[in-house]
């Protein structure tokens, strides 16, 4: 699948200023993280799901196929019993087991484990989006308690007074208004947070129709066995998605590994730039930290193998209005250049590459474009100059930077590397494992001598 999600870039309004509340002991600092770590909490949770699917599912099948096999023996073993010259006793015991077999066979011609499995997990990553929705606009308010003025809501003294705390109200009314949101479809909720925060055109991205697809998908394996109606239709319609020809009321609609492992992505996409864009929208003076944490996962996604995911959140990050300065803007070119070449090969980093001048920058900039560019005769004299610890580059990035797996395999960084830091490579790799094996094993006896024994009830 290659659609790309991108929201379209929106200007700041100004920031709200919070509102003082003696009751609330929190630092804006602090409350800062509840949009941080529901980012990255919403984003390790659908890749629990990942892997959940990439583990159980195989596994599941295995045993199918097992209980398929062990039934097919059995039955062609009994049966040729029967109808040998084996002893009555013999036939008697052979009917028997072809009895137990046959109530075997009928429950695996019912058996549903894998299309249950597979529905299940589908529908858990949309819980995982419902409960980032929820977090999302908890962390809002809690930053900008002044946004509750805009909540629209009348109680009554009666209400109010049942609450012995200002805060406790607050949340209460808080908890109200997240479940109201959560009932309402995604395409509903868009619209809420358009309006509630001054949003235009939230919805403009391309995996906006997949998103809808997939949401109504789910919808018809909670309710109706993932047969098609004419709601899910006309709701696909709607949205700009284009349902195949053969997709028609009453057919029932499956989650094929290509599909379930596309939705993963999408609904990813989807939450981490409703996120950024929430974030950036309501404190502008926060950019540097919601770019930093930004680059943090598309660095995540890189090191996973997940291209296209990293490929998408970059264009999202290039398409941003404002980044807080020009190394994080390059860091996001960079990062994106890696992805496009593990997609589509050193042409397509290229591509991205000329979008920005690099005659002017700093010397680790310079290594990064020619590490891209295979330029590693050029890298090495690059490695030297900028020596033990540059601007950006330092001997941890040579080790876990996924700009540099490539390069680790050249003569010319093996070289390079001894000549800067005076030590092979593959050495200080090995002493790198060495003491991370050290510090596992003195935890794990620092945890077996710090346990107590357990207690003996008489």
């Amino acid at each position: 699948m290659s659609a790309v999600a991108q929201i379209d870039p929106i200007e700041p309004i100004e920031p709200v200023e919070p509102v003082e509340d003696t009751e609330e002991l929190e630092t804006v600092e602090e409350k800062l993280h509840l949009i941080a770590s529901a980012i990255e909490r919403f984003v390790h949770n659908v890749r629990d799901i990942q892997e959940c699917a990439r583990n159980c599912v195989p596994q599941a099948s295995r045993k199918f196929l097992d209980s398929y096999e062990d039934v097919k023996s059995s039955l062609e073993e009994n049966q040729a019993i029967l109808e040998s010259d084996a002893s009555p006793e013999e036939k008697l015991v052979a009917a028997r087991e072809l009895r137990k077999t046959l109530r075997k066979s009928k429950r695996l011609q019912n058996d549903a484990t894998i299309t249950t499995l597979e529905r299940s997990l589908f529908i858990g990553m949309f819980t995982c989006f419902d409960r980032f929705v929820g977090e999302l606009l908890e962390g809002v308010y809690s930053i900008c308690p002044e946004l509750y003025k805009g909540l629209g809501v009348q109680y009554s003294a009666a209400e109010v007074l049942e609450y012995e705390t200002l805060s406790e109200f607050k949340a209460a009314v808080l908890d109200k208004e997240i479940e109201t949101v959560r009932r309402k479809s995604y395409g509903e909720q868009f619209k809420e947070f358009e309006r509630r925060f001054g949003f235009e055109s939230l919805t403009k991205f391309d995996s906006w129709p997949l998103l809808i697809e997939a949401s109504q998908r789910r919808n018809l394996f909670t309710h109706c066995n993932g047969i098609v109606s004419q709601q899910y239709l006309k709701v696909c319609a709607e949205a700009g998605y284009k349902v195949p020809e053969d997709c028609k009321i009453g057919s029932q609609l499956t989650v094929t590994a290509k599909y379930f492992y596309s939705m993963c992505r999408v609904v990813t996409e989807v939450g981490v730039m409703l996120g950024h864009t929430v974030w950036r929208k309501l404190l502008p003076d926060e950019r540097r930290k919601a770019d930093s944490e930004l680059n943090h996962l598309i660095y995540d996604f890189l090191h996973l193998g997940h291209f296209k995911m990293a490929e998408s959140l970059c264009k999202f990050a290039g398409r941003l209005p404002k980044i807080s300065d020009d190394v994080m803007a390059r860091m996001f070119t960079l990062n994106h250049a890696i992805a496009a070449k593990e997609i589509g090969g050193l042409n397509a980093a290229k591509k991205i590459l000329e979008k920005k001048d690099w005659s002017a920058v700093i010397y680790d900039f310079k290594l990064a474009k020619a590490v891209l560019l295979e330029e590693y005769v050029e890298a090495k004299g690059l490695m030297i100059r900028i020596g033990k610890e540059g601007d950006l580059v330092c001997e941890e990035a040579y080790h876990d930077w996924p700009l540099f797996k490539k390069f680790r395999e050249r003569q010319e960084f093996l070289d390079g590397y001894e000549e800067v830091y005076g030590v092979k490579y593959l050495a200080k790799l090995s002493e790198i494992v060495h003491d991370v094996q050290a510090e596992t094993e003195a935890k794990d006896i620092k945890t077996e001598a710090g346990s107590e024994p357990a207690e003996i009830v008489a």
